[in-house]
């Protein structure tokens, strides 16, 4: 197990958080937080990967954000230059009033960020928030804007998904009864020229996901990471649509590059 640099930038704010969720001089797996919520810390590890790790100039990328949750990945990416799509369901039975939550947790941490958490002026940015500055006063030059996505996508009229670069699945396969839903989400949302990036503490009800995907043959799999000496055990994949069922694919502007290797558990991303 190797951890992070010290030496590198923060800009993303990911090891500042991680400092912020320290016992014992680790960072912990998990963090209630204020009001309504849960930070599961695995999220500070991947947006510290695809800070630092991944090989990606995420400057003007479209990323599609599952499950934001407390929202710092999402945060984090605009950071780095990103124009992200933070999303939660407004199904009471998935989600309860997380939309709402993660609304208001992202703005707060936009807000920490001088100029961050206003609304966007840009051309195309109608309805999205600004990252803000960093410390030598320079903009992000990402946003966050919010989206309800319901699980499944079966019941409800279709939507337009599309225009992505990046899906980010962080720590999504906790419950088993809303896998089925989740991979319908997937076969909507990811398509030719995209990537997925998923991150998940490695549990029994984790890996079955996985076997769910590579069972419906829609997907390629790759491992990024897979420590199964860390406590807790974490997996690092990348999702790709497969090629056979997608046939020729016509690339989207704006390459992703390789994404490759950092080795991290809750346990070792540097806080000190």
């Amino acid at each position: 197990m190797s951890d992070v640099s010290t030496d590198s930038l923060d800009v993303s704010g990911a090891v500042a958080w991680a400092q912020a969720c320290q016992a014992n001089g680790k960072m912990r797996a998990w963090i209630e937080m204020p009001g309504s919520g849960m930070l599961w810390t695995a999220s500070l590890i991947l947006l510290r990967h695809l800070e630092v790790g991944a090989g990606v100039d995420w400057r003007g990328k479209r990323v599609l954000e599952v499950g934001s949750g407390c929202g710092h990945l999402a945060t984090g990416l605009a950071r780095l230059g990103a124009h992200v799509t933070a999303t939660e369901s407004a199904e009471e039975k998935i989600a309860g009033d997380g939309f709402v939550h993660m609304q208001r947790f992202i703005q707060g941490l936009l807000a920490e960020r001088p100029g961050g958490g206003v609304p966007a002026d840009a051309p195309g940015q109608s309805g999205a928030l600004t990252a803000g500055t960093g410390p030598d006063g320079a903009s992000h030059g990402g946003t966050v804007r919010f989206r309800k996505l319901h699980w499944g996508l079966d019941d409800l009229p279709p939507a337009d998904w599309s225009g992505f670069d990046v899906v980010i699945l962080s720590e999504l396969y906790f419950f088993t009864e809303l896998h089925e839903a989740l991979l319908g989400v997937l076969r909507h949302v990811l398509a030719p020229g995209m990537v997925a990036y998923s991150l998940f503490v490695d549990r029994p009800f984790s890996l079955g996901f996985l076997a769910m995907l590579d069972d419906d043959k829609s997907f390629e799999m790759n491992t990024v990471s897979a420590e199964s000496s860390a406590n807790p055990p974490l997996g690092l994949y990348t999702i790709l649509p497969s090629p056979i069922l997608y046939g020729v694919w016509h690339k989207k502007g704006g390459s992703v590059g390789g994404a490759y290797i950092a080795q991290w558990s809750c346990n070792s991303i540097p806080i000190g």
